[in-house]
């Protein structure tokens, strides 16, 4: 990440907590002094870039890196790093990564039945037989509506890691598109 001097009040803190990150330099570009600090996911160096990211979030000239990419709404890292925090805590960190959900929550489309229509077939259906279940493997994902389409010509796992880049919470140690499962 790089953060430019400013007059915020938290810009002494984000640059005490810079210099603890793996990896930290400084330098000054016509005028102006640039803080750079790189950090890895384990759980001390994650908690640190977090409350840094929260600091200069909202300073103009804040860009975040990750994976060497520039990442252009860093807010969603923000949260998505904080969920890899919070999935830390757990003694099983699938309890905060899963969600188990019916196949309406998951799949794009799949209620195929005219609303319209009554049928003694469709009142009983609910009674008979539930809506299968799945595991999903990303809260965050599934939080944000994410949806798989079926008729997508990508696998269901590829499209569940492009919609994790999309709202950049791939780089997640714990996400794992391939957790998808039918129950």
């Amino acid at each position: 990440m790089i953060f430019p001097k400013n007059r915020s009040a938290l810009y002494q803190a984000a640059v005490s907590l810079a210099r603890l990150s793996n990896s930290y330099a400084e330098s000054e570009i016509s005028g102006s002094i640039y803080h750079y600090a790189a950090f890895d996911l384990s759980p001390n160096q994650a908690k640190i870039a977090l409350s840094v990211m929260r600091y200069m979030l909202d300073i103009s000239g804040f860009q975040l890196f990750i994976r060497g990419k520039l990442i252009a709404a860093p807010s969603n890292s923000v949260k998505a790093l904080a969920c890899y925090l919070d999935a830390l805590e757990c003694a099983d960190s699938r309890a905060h990564c899963h969600v188990v959900a019916t196949e309406d929550h998951i799949f794009e489309g799949t209620r195929t039945d005219n609303p319209f229509s009554l049928s003694l077939d469709s009142i009983a259906a609910p009674l008979i037989a539930q809506d299968p279940m799945y595991i999903f493997p990303c809260r965050l994902l599934f939080d944000d509506n994410f949806k798989i389409y079926r008729q997508h010509p990508s696998t269901e796992q590829n499209q569940i890691h492009a919609g994790a880049i999309q709202r950049g919470c791939d780089f997640c140690p714990l996400f794992n598109q391939h957790d998808l499962k039918k129950l």
